[in-house]
């Protein structure tokens, strides 16, 4: 049993296609198929099973699913702690989410990257859940999210910087010009919602529907680019505040409700001891943002 083999099979798992999970190790699937059913010959069990076109894992591909995530991880550890312990690691993992991810390259990570070009920073934007879930299986050595609701018994979180949701609009929106705006007024009016987890609605909508009203939702999307475009008439758009600021040709207003006050942080997980670049990471986010905001 190879390494490769369990990182080809893990990624089989979460992609839920041998054809993504060779796309994503730059290999062809007749490769990765053959290294799954070397697997599955040399474990003697069955580990997925076709329905239709999907792949679907059996129960014994199940358990070894978490075997196998639970296994590469902790490989992933020693190699990091020996990498560490020989001072030749020089890479800090970053996992960040929409919508702030642009803010954090352009931002935090930038400066960073200034003071310490020597080191790799890598950076991945995922959905918030997925980014707790890199942190809790330590394949990101922080996280930098909107800390509101982020489980302190879980998670060690360091705030560092303040935003807030606006409402963004064309020019020729009948509320443009206006400073201040409550969802109350904002209700009869066409809107673009971010919807990044499939699961759960939108605060934005939630609120709404919390304080009465009926939103006129015309998408729901995760990209901010196709969001703009769509912005026209009297269509708006909620968005952070930094990201409404690189747009040209869009106005916005102050939202008067409490959840637009948004507090960002880096995350990382309870316990675990930095690697001394990250820690590098952290205490420059702490001297140069907290308290700055």
């Amino acid at each position: 049993m190879r390494f490769s083999q369990l990182r080809y099979f893990v990624a089989a798992c979460r992609c839920g296609s041998l054809t993504k999970a060779a796309a994503e190790f730059q290999i062809s699937q007749p490769a990765l198929s053959k290294a799954v059913k070397a697997l599955e010959e040399e474990l003697e069990v069955e580990l997925f099973r076709r329905a239709g076109k999907k792949l679907v894992l059996t129960e014994a591909g199940q358990v070894f699913w978490e075997k196998a995530e639970s296994l590469l991880a902790h490989a992933d550890r020693i190699a990091r702690n020996m990498q560490d312990l020989g001072g030749k690691r020089n890479v800090v993992n970053i996992a960040t989410m929409s919508p702030i991810g642009a803010y954090v390259v352009d931002g935090p990570v930038r400066e960073f990257r200034k003071a310490r070009p020597e080191l790799k920073i890598s950076v991945r934007e995922t959905v918030k859940t997925e980014v707790l879930e890199e942190i809790k299986k330590e394949r990101a050595d922080v996280g930098i999210l909107i800390v509101n609701r982020i489980s302190r018994e879980d998670f060690s979180v360091l705030p560092f910087a303040r935003s807030r949701v606006v409402y963004c609009m064309r020019p020729e929106h009948p509320l443009a010009g206006r400073e201040q705006l409550s969802f109350a007024e904002l209700a009869p009016y066409p809107m673009i919602l971010e919807q990044h987890d499939r699961k759960n609605m939108p605060a934005v909508e939630r609120e709404m529907r919390r304080q009465g009203l009926f939103p006129r939702i015309i998408l729901r999307t995760q990209q901010h680019n196709t969001a703009f475009q769509v912005l026209d008439g009297d269509t708006g758009y909620f968005v952070m505040r930094e990201l409404a600021g690189m747009q040209d040709g869009v106005c916005t207003a102050e939202l008067a409700e409490p959840l637009a006050d948004l507090e960002i942080g880096l995350v990382w997980k309870k316990g675990k001891r930095l690697y001394s670049d990250t820690s590098q990471f952290v205490q420059f986010i702490e001297e140069e943002y907290q308290g700055k905001s």
